[in-house]
């Protein structure tokens, strides 16, 4: 417990000591001039996280480059670390995150570079204590007025958490996996009419995991490789709404013998739109069918509608409301089944109730349909919290989240509560 504490309190005395020394360093003046002036309103940016002149970062100036460190120190108590029906056992969760973002400054083109990490400590059930981090590369290069090329690298090493679907209850502590994802794309417009074509794979490989009543559980049967690529046509029918045809194919290979009767290849077709309605509702909508079919003879194909998309609406310039949903076919480590098909919507609400402080509420609903053998789950949530920006070096962030997991299976639901705070210093 004294290493414990010992960490979160020497993170957070060496953000106090940056804070203090920080507004003595020159380069503060130059990117002043960088700042956005306070009284424009960003255009498809939600309150949250529009630019706020008096409290964002100011970067370190490199060359043509940004540089933004952060840290942040999250305290959390969490009702049910474990995510079971009965006996829930709760714990407190120190998690901290340094991070490290660097943005180019170039009137063509653009390159931005990242990289962050997580590392929880849990007060007493250290077996759940995870490190992770992610490093990250995105770019564009600007070909012709209307023509350019995008492209994205990035690892994760990644823990799955105790509620999600595809996690092993058995499991003595939390499965590490690594997931590798790389994307590339073209954009080409002739006056009204624009076409894009994207392409997407991800490499997943999991880590043996001990088991409670000893023993180890390989999950190298999980290890694979996804594949997505597909155009998409849109044609500014007025101004402000772009209809659009979008095709997508993908291909999940397995690498375990063992597991590649799991392979399949399947596609969606989504006709929807884009919308900028005087930059008070901005986003994009769509809907479609989607298939995926599988190798083993013994596992059912998958389709249906499809829908997806998120829509922003700035009633005011000080509230915000976002509108996320999704639908896709996703894979599982069920034998009985050959997926689940995960529908997903959530509303949130944001608003400035001073320039230094914000507050934020949202609602969520997923479910999950497995295909194969009559599972079905449905998982209601609520998330209540806000920001303090205290200067423009330190904010807090006090949260609330509820989550309820039903499922129609034996023990397989569960009710969790989580209170956090969070400090974050940046640069």
């Amino acid at each position: 417990m004294k290493k414990y504490w010992s960490g979160a309190i020497t993170t957070i005395g060496f953000m106090c000591a940056v804070g203090a020394i920080v507004p003595q360093v020159a380069f503060a003046q130059d990117a002043k001039k960088e700042t956005p002036d306070a009284s424009q309103v960003a255009r498809g940016v939600s309150v949250v996280n529009r630019p706020r002149p008096d409290f964002d970062a100011l970067g370190l100036r490199v060359g043509s480059f940004l540089v933004f460190p952060k840290a942040d120190v999250k305290e959390t108590y969490n009702s049910n670390i474990y995510a079971t029906q009965n006996s829930a056992i709760s714990d407190f969760i120190t998690v901290l995150s340094p991070s490290l973002a660097v943005h180019s400054d170039w009137n063509q083109h653009a390159l931005n570079l990242g990289i962050s990490v997580d590392s929880a400590v849990y007060g007493t059930h250290t077996s759940e204590n995870y490190n992770e981090f992610n490093v990250n590369a995105d770019g564009r290069v600007d070909v012709l007025r209307d023509a350019y090329v995008t492209g994205a690298l990035q690892f994760k090493r990644l823990h799955e958490d105790r509620g999600d679907p595809n996690a092993n209850a058995a499991a003595a502590e939390p499965t590490m996996y690594n997931q590798l994802t790389g994307r590339v794309g073209g954009s080409y417009g002739v006056g009204r009419l624009s076409t894009r074509l994207n392409g997407s794979v991800n490499v997943y490989s999991y880590d043996t995991t001990r088991l409670t009543g000893g023993g180890t559980q390989d999950n190298s049967g999980r290890d694979r490789a996804e594949y997505e690529v597909g155009p998409r046509v849109a044609f500014e029918l007025v101004p402000g709404v772009t209809p659009f045809v979008e095709t997508l194919a993908n291909w999940r290979r397995y690498t375990a013998q063992a597991s590649q009767y799991r392979n399949s290849s399947g596609y969606r077709v989504n006709v929807g739109t884009s919308l900028d309605l005087g930059g008070v509702i901005t986003g994009n909508i769509y809907t479609g069918y989607m298939a995926q079919n599988y190798e083993g003879a013994q596992l059912q194909g998958i389709s249906g509608i499809g829908f997806g998309g998120s829509l922003l609406w700035n009633p005011t310039g000080l509230t915000s409301v976002i509108l996320n949903a999704s639908r896709t076919v996703e894979e599982t480590t069920n034998a009985a089944a050959s997926g689940y098909l995960s529908s997903n919507v959530s509303l949130r609400l944001e608003h400035e109730l001073m320039r230094s402080v914000v507050a934020y509420g949202s609602v969520a609903y997923a479910q999950n349909d497995y295909v194969g053998n009559g599972q079905k789950e449905t998982i209601p949530q609520a998330t209540l919290g806000g920001e303090y920006y205290i200067n423009r070096y330190f904010s807090v962030s006090p949260e609330y989240s509820y989550k309820k997991k039903n499922s129609n299976q034996v023990s397989g639901s569960y009710t969790d509560h989580l209170v956090s705070l969070r400090l974050s210093g940046k640069l």
